[in-house]
């Protein structure tokens, strides 16, 4: 979990800093993307900010630990009174 988030993080700043360094360079061969409003190296790196994005977090929403079972739960140190199968 901790790999993903790190790896995430990662390629988000990677990303930003990349595409605010491209304005600074000026070599005039860099290429030009979407009529020249950005550079081939621009789009790639806000392509590194959407993986980073998804890779740090959507992988930590849906991994980890399972929920309890209903015969797990605990409530005020007892088991829940919705577990109360004895009707």
């Amino acid at each position: 979990m901790q790999t993903a988030k790190f790896f995430g993080t990662y390629l988000i700043l990677y990303g930003i800093a990349r595409f605010f360094i491209e304005f600074l360079r000026g070599d005039p061969g860099r290429g030009e993307v979407f009529g020249g409003i950005m550079t081939g190296t621009q789009l790639i790196a806000i392509i590194l900010v959407i993986v980073g994005a998804y890779s740090g977090c959507a992988r930590t929403q849906g991994g980890g630990s399972h929920p309890p079972r209903d015969s797990q739960v605990v409530w005020r140190g007892r088991p829940h009174p919705a577990n109360n199968t004895s009707t």
